[in-house]
């Protein structure tokens, strides 16, 4: 509001002064004013794409994420059952060698 006062002031100072540059100034406003709202347009616009690009950036980052943490559970999934598997090996052995050591006993 302090700014629209003073816009005023001033065209009202420059009439009673000097009135053939304050016609001049006052046909150029609307020509500024249109040059201003082309520009908060376009600015907009712009900050839009940037934004949407973005958003897609930040999309396809968790998407590798997430995918990077899929094949990291499913290494440390096949580790497990490799251990797991290997284990079952052993006992399955043990358990044979137990077994013909029983019967070779009798």
């Amino acid at each position: 509001m302090h700014f629209v006062s003073r816009f005023i002031a001033g065209f009202i100072i420059g009439f009673l002064r000097v009135w053939q540059i304050s016609l001049v100034t006052l046909a150029i406003v609307p020509l500024i004013a249109i040059a201003g709202g082309l520009y908060a347009y376009v600015t907009f616009g712009l900050i839009a794409k940037v934004r949407k690009s973005y958003l897609r950036a930040g999309e396809i980052a968790q998407e590798v994420r997430s995918y990077h943490i899929f094949i990291t559970q499913l290494t440390f999934d096949n580790e497990y059952e490799t251990k797991i598997y290997s284990h079952e090996k052993v006992e399955y052995l043990m358990l044979l060698y137990t077994k013909l050591k029983i019967m070779l006993s009798l």
